[in-house]
């Protein structure tokens, strides 16, 4: 699994472009994140057409917390609930008519613990891997969905689960970690 990422330096995460970039994008998501619905989910799904590689789904609720939306693709009917969590630096793909729900996690970076240069923590460098969340897939609320995970077409992600490894498709995972539960029924 550990293929899957890159190691980004401390200095390349954040330059002069992506702050003033992302200033941008933060000044104008900060007025249109808590808009209520449904203005707030037309609102929301213009912006982030402005900003994300693309997005074919207006439902976008409220209080949704956007990093990096250049490096986000959302497909069609797909719905994001209330409060979730979206940190786009390594890249994340979500496929046609996804559910997710309320205050979920897609965490595409984190923190390079290994190495004793000296150097804090705070100032190593990241650990990078896209999230990919295949078609008709649906992700309960609470979950919390790992760098370089995929995820297949037709999953169900329990409620409160957190996602470390790659779910197959037609299959149901719960808990922390993730585990198989059961295939689908045709």
């Amino acid at each position: 699994m550990s293929d899957k990422f890159i190691l980004v330096p401390r200095d390349e995460l954040y330059t002069v472009k992506t702050y003033l970039k992302t200033a941008f994008f933060w000044l104008i998501w900060g007025i249109v994140k808590y808009i209520p619905s449904p203005i707030g989910d037309f609102t929301r799904y213009g912006v982030l057409k402005l900003f994300t590689q693309q997005i074919h789904s207006w439902r976008i609720k409220e209080g949704i917390w956007v990093i990096h939306p250049e490096k986000i693709s959302i497909g069609r009917e797909s719905g994001i609930s209330e409060y979730c969590h979206f940190d786009g630096y390594g890249g994340i793909t979500i496929g046609n008519f996804v559910m997710i729900g309320h205050h979920t996690t897609l965490q595409t970076t984190d923190h390079q613990i290994d190495g004793t240069s000296g150097k804090a923590i705070r100032y190593c460098g990241m650990n990078v891997g896209p999230i990919i969340i295949e078609d008709n897939v649906y992700i309960g609320a609470k979950v919390y969905i790992c760098k370089g995970v995929k995820i297949g077409e037709g999953a169900v992600i329990g409620a409160g689960s957190i996602v470390t490894k790659d779910v197959q498709p037609n299959t149901v995972v719960v808990g922390n970690p993730a585990h198989f539960l059961r295939m689908r029924k045709k």
